[in-house]
């Protein structure tokens, strides 16, 4: 996209200056020696006394080309060093403001990802306060150093220490309007992993309603949404949920993200949350849009535990008595697989390359029949410790445990195999079986997962803790 910003001078006129300045100090003594020769011819066809301006011509000319053309040469000299020295001096400034500008969004974290098609580029396309024109660079660059001159004649900031994020913005691939803070806040970005019916989107809008009630990094802080249609579905769902009704199925292959602001004390984070349906994980084709599986802080992969053919056995009596609980038909190693299909693609992965994002192994479901007991914080509070064993050591070791005795050794195996750093959670995304009650479900340890994979992409957060009840 060409910038409808004009051109600085130093970047651009200041040399067709320089050199037209030049070259016309040289046309012009070179005119002058062509004039003295020429009257010089015209005295030697003259008659007496005319002839006598001859030699004078002569020298006159000579004079100018010798003289002329080497004082001319060295005023161009002089010329080009002087506006080097001028040039140069704006250009270290261009340098050290370049500079502070990507020291800022490094420190901060300031990265442009689109909330819509999830492209993630160095900066959006900022638009004119005066005409609404784009511009896609404006940062220190040839049309300015600290500001831009829009065509229009307005000046625009051209980095965040100007201010630049009161412009509004917009997406260069997908043209949507953004929010100061989808460029201007430290991010973090979590997809949510799984089958079709294992409880994504109830997961994910209890973790939103969980952190916005509950969680906080210093006191002050509040949430918000960044997107007003992301809002509207939230309350939406919400109030559902709230009624005993489960949220609306989530159908878009490609979802948008929800993005929640934390912000006050003095910083800004935004959490990305992504929640594309589980039909997109029954086929890697669909995965291919997924771009933000390319930067993840950290993946939520839920189970259904009742899509284990061992647990469906187990409780199959439960399960016919229990019409609203419906089991997932995907096969987690399938899912898990074309997960990690998408994960090489998009980083480059050997098939023995392990990915570096950490990955929370969520048992979703667990308020169903005994499964608390078995594998739940009922489970974990019941068991004894090994030596200097952590809670979530032992966790992890109770989960990780039933996983196998239920036919899935391979599946831990790859998810540990593949993944650097990996944690296993139980958790109730409606904390009851869906039925005709109209009283508000009661979630369990939703926040668990996310704050683990929070903690560890980011040491802010290991002062982050749920308000438990």
């Amino acid at each position: 996209m060409p910038s409808p910003a004009v051109k600085s001078y130093f970047f651009g006129k200041g040399y067709t200056d320089l050199r037209d300045t030049i070259a016309e100090a040289w046309q012009r003594t070179l005119l002058s020696s062509r004039d003295s020769f020429r009257r010089c011819g015209e005295a030697a066809e003259d008659e007496w006394p005319g002839k006598l301006l001859l030699a004078f011509w002569l020298a006159s000319g000579l004079s100018i080309f010798v003289f002329g053309l080497a004082v001319t040469a060295v005023l161009s000299l002089m010329h080009v060093l002087i506006l080097g020295a001028v040039f140069l001096v704006i250009y270290l400034a261009f340098m050290v403001v370049r500079g502070m500008e990507q020291a800022v969004l490094l420190v901060r974290r300031f990265i442009f990802v689109c909330p819509s098609c999830h492209t993630r580029l160095p900066l959006p396309v900022y638009l004119c306060d005066g005409c609404g024109a784009a511009h896609p660079r404006l940062i220190p660059s040839e049309f300015g150093i600290m500001r831009h001159r829009c065509r229009c004649g307005r000046h625009l900031p051209a980095t965040v220490i100007l201010n630049r994020g009161r412009l509004k913005s917009k997406c260069p691939e997908c043209g949507t309007l953004l929010a100061r803070e989808h460029m201007e806040a430290k991010k973090h970005f979590i997809p949510i992993v799984g089958g079709p019916s294992v409880g994504k989107s109830v997961y994910m809008f209890e973790l939103c309603r969980k952190m916005r009630e509950t969680v906080s990094l210093a006191p002050g802080m509040t949430w918000r949404f960044l997107d007003a249609n992301t809002e509207r579905l939230y309350n939406q769902a919400i109030r559902r949920m709230d009624s005993g009704q489960p949220p609306d199925k989530t159908s878009a292959i490609l979802p948008r993200a929800f993005d929640l602001l934390l912000e006050g004390a003095g910083q800004r984070q935004a959490l990305y949350l992504y929640d594309p349906a589980g039909e997109a994980f029954l086929d890697t084709a669909n995965l291919t849009a997924h771009k933000f599986l390319g930067y993840p802080s950290g993946i939520v992969f839920i189970i259904d535990p009742f899509s284990l053919q061992a647990v469906r056995e187990q409780y199959r009596t439960e399960l016919a008595d229990t019409p609203g609980l419906r089991p997932s038909s995907a096969s987690i190693e399938d899912t898990l697989t074309r997960l990690i299909n998408v994960l090489e693609a998009q980083f480059g992965l050997g098939p023995r390359d392990r990915v570096k994002a950490p990955i929370a192994v969520v048992i979703n479901k667990v308020d169903a029949f005994d499964l608390d007991a078995q594998i739940g914080e009922v489970a974990v509070q019941k068991t004894a410790a090994q030596p200097d064993e952590s809670m979530e050591q032992r966790r992890n070791r109770i989960i990780r445990a039933s996983l196998i005795k239920w036919g899935q050794a391979n599946f831990v195996q790859r998810v540990e195999g593949r993944f650097t750093t990996v944690a296993y959670f139980s958790v109730s995304a409606l904390g009851r079986s869906p039925d005709r009650m109209t009283r508000a479900f009661e979630p369990r340890n939703v926040l668990d997962p996310a704050l683990w994979i929070l903690r560890h992409c980011d040491q802010s957060w290991q002062r982050a803790a749920p308000v438990r009840p």
